[in-house]
């Protein structure tokens, strides 16, 4: 399943990615996040990693891309699921353009539970964005 967005949010580039970077503040923006775990302190890196704890159970996450003000792209494969997520911002007269692509491949028993569980994740990913949207703008 693939679930692509765009958006614009009212604040610089740099401002938006200096957030979605930062894992202290993830689950103040990120509804469906309760903890996040990183393996090492300091700014996020190609191959950092975290644990991203939630309803889903927890998630070992990698970032996989890391393009500073540009790109963020994570990644987790178990044996539930593999997701990647990927964050794209452009400068859009003195805001930002944030597009996500999102692609969620569910396994064994949850490949089965597609078709329930894809409006909820549509909806779950709106939700994140209108939070991404309020905590950075305010």
């Amino acid at each position: 399943m693939r679930i692509e967005s765009s958006d614009v949010i009212r604040v610089t580039p740099e401002h938006l990615f200096s957030i979605i970077s930062d894992m202290s503040v993830f689950t103040r923006w990120n509804n469906s996040a309760e903890r996040v775990s990183v393996s090492s302190p300091g700014p996020i890196n190609v191959g950092s990693q975290m644990v991203i704890s939630g309803k889903m159970g927890d998630m070992p996450f990698e970032v996989v891309e890391l393009d500073p003000p540009r790109r963020l792209t994570v990644a987790a494969d178990t044996s539930r699921m593999a997701v990647r997520h990927t964050y794209l911002l452009e400068p859009a007269d003195g805001d930002t353009r944030l597009n996500q692509v999102l692609v969620f491949e569910p396994r064994g028993i949850f490949k089965l539970m597609t078709p329930l569980m894809a409006p909820m994740i549509r909806r779950g990913h709106r939700q994140t964005t209108d939070g991404l949207r309020v905590y950075a703008e305010t």
